[in-house]
């Protein structure tokens, strides 16, 4: 599985889902920045707003009837101002598909495994991912060519908290494409808040099972025990994550450790009986209901051992270089484009 390279380095043209993950929008601007180009964030003013104020500086901003004649009509532009004809790559997967509808190639930076679509639009793809199963999926799909990048880590300087008088605060990151799992998160922080331990869930506002557990927390009389996700919330220590791949290279998961949030996996069984890849991730098996919950109680319980799990986990996410993971998707995001068609 590789892209065909060319020795001419085209400059890239970043389409972003305006409602792309925080850490997804700071590495479309971290390539942007490190290899020249431009941006172009899908979605209305409020959606490019948010990206600026996640730091992605776009060109500008347009909706989703309208990205594929956006994105040609600026490389054109772009042409006609004498610079090199751009290469479009997409942060989201249906974007890509969307671009290929009208460019003869895109560069995906995928999410996850491919959905259905118009074969001759997954020939006009190349796939970049971080997981070798993931890549295998697209390449059955017909794409013109896959590569393997490991992510790299961005943090955010969130100071680890050792304040035995703070509540421990744990963040609910359900699975990306499995809709509303958040309850089940949430069944593991409300056992250790049962138990008398300082413990607090925290969840995006707008995820499917926000209110099934706002119901939930008030029948039970326990509305302490859940509390909103803000954005850029600093409030975090500890987070569960819902992941099905491999863990180390989920994007989510990197950026939490990178901040000082240690990260409880919720994963399939048989990934559960694996060894941890760093002491900043604990394993819990999504076939235990109450696999993990010992873990959150003790780190609510002892401040030492919540702090150490903290450090550890931001050790981790530093040994990711963005300098080193810029320049290897240099290589893998810019051969020399084929004509953009309308």
């Amino acid at each position: 599985m590789s892209v065909d390279h060319s020795p001419t380095r085209a400059p890239l043209l970043h389409v972003v889902d305006g409602h792309a993950g925080e850490g997804r929008i700071r590495r479309a601007e971290r390539l942007r920045r490190e290899l020249g180009g431009h941006a172009i964030v899908m979605g209305g003013l409020d959606e490019e707003c948010r990206c600026a104020g996640i730091g992605l500086n776009s060109i500008g901003s347009a909706p989703w009837r309208n990205i594929g004649r956006t994105v040609s009509r600026t490389c054109q532009a772009l042409v006609h101002a004498g610079e090199m004809r751009p290469v479009p790559i997409a942060w989201s997967d249906a974007l890509a598909l969307e671009l290929a509808r009208t460019c003869s190639r895109v560069q995906l930076v995928a999410e996850g495994l491919p959905g259905t679509a118009d074969s001759e639009c997954f020939k006009r793809l190349d796939v970049i991912t971080s997981d070798e199963r993931v890549a295998r999926a697209w390449a059955r799909e017909g794409v013109a060519g896959t590569r393997i990048v490991e992510p790299c880590g961005l943090a955010a300087a969130a100071p680890v908290s050792t304040d035995p008088e703070n509540p421990t605060m744990v963040m609910l990151v359900p699975a990306q494409d499995q809709g509303a799992r958040s309850l089940e998160l949430y069944h593991r922080v409300g056992l250790t808040y049962l138990a008398r331990a300082r413990v607090t869930a925290l969840l995006d506002p707008d995820d499917p099972d926000a209110p099934a557990i706002t119901e939930y927390v008030s029948k039970v009389g326990i509305e302490p025990s859940f509390q909103p996700l803000k954005r850029t919330d600093p409030r975090p220590q500890i987070a569960l994550v819902a992941t099905e791949g491999p863990v180390v290279h989920d994007e989510r998961i990197l950026d939490l450790m990178a901040r000082g949030i240690g990260v409880i996996a919720v994963v399939p069984a048989d990934l559960a009986t694996q060894a941890s890849p760093d002491p900043g991730i604990l394993y819990a098996s999504r076939a235990d209901a109450n696999s993990g919950t010992k873990a959150i109680l003790e780190m609510a319980l002892d401040t030492g051992i919540r702090s150490e799990f903290q450090h550890a986990a931001r050790r981790f996410g530093a040994k990711r270089d963005p300098g080193s993971w810029a320049h290897i998707m240099a290589v893998a995001t810019a051969p020399q484009p084929r004509p953009v068609t309308t």
